[in-house]
């Protein structure tokens, strides 16, 4: 049995491509308080990233939709204007909402879903937050569809940075000061050719789950790749074998929590098609005179766990270089995707297209196309990326709330024992009254100002809002797993995010532990962020402070959220969709 946990520290359990849109900005007194105001039009039209077209949303006529970008401290309004056939919502993901959950964008916990031909403005005051964010709907399948972008906060010069780690040199700290303001983003996602509501409906209907793509895409932009069989074989990890022609894992395969025994499942298309699309990728130039240049890094797809990274590259090393995006853990599917960062000659911009992977200039490939590492190449351990300044976790916990996930049925997921399915998004939401989803036993109550601890236990792989762990779970507590294996627990400076991946685990349980402290009173949503099992259930609410009581939403946001329940008096989310029962 194994025994590691990393306890991780989080000041509220909130959950939360790149293209150009310049904002309104109005000052409202000295630059620490403007408001950066964004008008988004939410439409239904074509896209095609990676060279079939399809219906997606798109976000002021593009996905991903436009980066939205403001300085620590001020004040982020955007309006969405629906002008979708269905609902929707924004959610920006890893924010906190301080004293306004209501515009947390979760329709049924802290919203009604916006209707079609209406707007709802988002007012949003990041409390003590900067860096790399980003946003996307909370409504059925539509982050999946397209209706996501990259949320950027250039954090306060009176920030401390940790760039005399890297060098004590001026020059190289004013090079890495410059390089952190005008990053390059990097939004990643997995991409079907089918419609992201038609999948989920047949995931609903036949419980296999659709976990299968296309491609993968970087800034709206991707190829479609098709490797012979034996060249997949040959690069997918042993304990996803066979696969199929296009790489994926079958239906029925064993590692697939959601197999259905004895039923045996065929192929067709339009599930599994597989089509060879050759497009331009996406190209980062990069100027050698700046010294370093910043990456961000947003996963933000539909199938994996959403996570954002920052890198520095020193450029010192000219050339064109691959940059190389597949998945070097638990995948249902062998697959890649590739982008291109390109030096340029004295700074000056290249119109130069890329179609094929450039040629190494003087280094080895670290990835294959299945993901596995390869020459002597070296993971991260996430384990080791601890927040700075060091942020530790409180000492004690008041509560344990054990969350035991299952699947008692195939097309359904839940956590703690029920099913949160979809069509609670309709139900008055929690911050007007929370005993709907109390009674209904998908949520539970913690008194403000306590210190939490979260214990998920749960079948291999499910990205679920913070935290890692693997092995059983045998203590009642983390202070008596932590007084039998002191040794298994960070309590010092562990890592502080808003989304986590347990470790593989294909024949045993896995887990993961949460603590942190309610420091602000209202509902968050707990849930894993692959779609499909969010939409089959797997989701929990926390009533946080019921104790104090929860903020009364301005008289505006409860008039408006009262004309949408007019606008709206019939859901129609359960049009075309079949739940199982749990």
């Amino acid at each position: 049995m194994s025994a590691l946990l990393t306890l991780l520290s989080v000041v509220c359990f909130l959950f939360g491509a790149f293209a150009s849109a310049r904002p309104t900005v109005r000052s409202e007194g000295d630059s620490e308080s403007d408001t950066v105001y964004y008008t988004f039009e939410l439409t239904n039209g074509p896209a095609a990233p990676a060279g079939v077209s399809r219906s997606a949303i798109l976000i002021n006529g593009q996905t991903p939709g436009p980066t939205l970008e403001m300085n620590e401290g001020q004040t982020l309004s955007v309006n969405v204007i629906n002008n979708l056939n269905d609902d929707a919502t924004l959610h920006f993901h890893g924010l906190y909402h301080g004293g306004a959950p209501w515009y947390d964008g979760v329709p049924g916990v802290t919203q009604y879903p916006i209707p079609p031909g209406t707007n709802f403005t988002y007012v949003v005051t990041p409390t003590d937050q900067y860096g790399q964010y980003w946003y996307h709907s909370h409504y059925k399948s539509q982050i999946a569809n397209g209706l996501r972008g990259a949320l950027l906060i250039h954090p306060s010069p009176s920030r401390k940075r940790p760039f005399k780690s890297i060098s004590k040199k001026n020059s190289t700290i004013e090079q890495l000061m410059a390089a952190e303001a005008k990053p390059s983003i990097l939004t990643l996602t997995d991409w079907s050719n089918q419609d992201a509501e038609d999948l989920t409906k047949l995931y609903l209907r036949s419980g296999a789950n659709p976990l299968c793509v296309d491609s993968y895409v970087i800034n709206g932009k991707g190829q479609q790749f098709c490797p012979d069989l034996g060249y997949l074989q040959s690069v997918a990890f042993p304990y996803i074998l066979p696969v199929s022609d296009k790489g994926c894992v079958y239906p029925n395969s064993t590692i697939l929590a959601s197999a259905i025994v004895g039923v045996n499942y065929t192929i067709v298309d339009p599930f599994y098609p597989g089509l060879e699309e050759v497009f331009p990728m996406e190209v980062i130039q990069v100027d050698p005179q700046a010294g370093y240049a910043s990456i961000n890094v947003v996963f933000a797809g539909s199938l994996y766990e959403k996570k954002v990274h920052q890198a520095f590259i020193k450029l010192d090393n000219p050339g064109d270089w691959t940059i190389r995006l597949s998945n070097p853990d638990f995948s249902a599917q062998v697959k890649s995707g590739y982008a291109v960062l390109s030096y340029v000659e004295n700074g000056l911009a290249s119109d130069k297209e890329w179609t094929t992977i450039p040629d190494t200039p003087s280094s080895t490939q670290s990835l294959d196309y299945g993901g596995n590492l390869i020459n002597n190449a070296t993971m991260v351990n996430e384990l080791s990326l601890v927040p700075y300044p060091s942020t530790p976790p409180p000492s004690y916990s008041d509560h344990t709330l054990f969350m035991y996930i299952g699947q008692p049925d195939p097309r359904v997921w839940v956590l703690d024992g029920i099913a949160y399915l979809p069509w609670r998004s309709f139900d008055t939401p929690s911050i007007f009254d929370p005993q709907i989803a109390l009674n209904a036993g998908v949520a539970a109550s913690v008194d403000n100002g306590t210190v939490v601890d979260i214990i998920f236990v749960m079948p291999p792989g499910n990205p679920v809002h913070i935290g890692i762990g693997d092995g059983a779970f045998n203590w009642s507590s983390v202070a008596e797993a932590a007084e039998a294996q002191p040794a298994a627990f960070n309590l010092a400076n562990p890592p502080l995010r808003d989304t986590y991946r347990t470790p593989t685990a294909l024949e045993a349980p896995a887990w993961l532990a949460v603590r942190y402290e309610v420091v602000s009173p209202g509902p968050v949503f707990v849930h894993c962020h692959i779609d499909n099992h969010l939409q089959a259930g797997m989701a929990f609410v926390i009533m946080q402070g019921m104790d104090v009581g929860f903020p009364t939403p301005p008289q505006q946001i409860a008039d408006t959220y009262h004309s949408i329940v007019s606008a709206n008096p019939e859901p129609t989310l359960k049009d075309g969709y079949v739940y199982a029962t749990a």
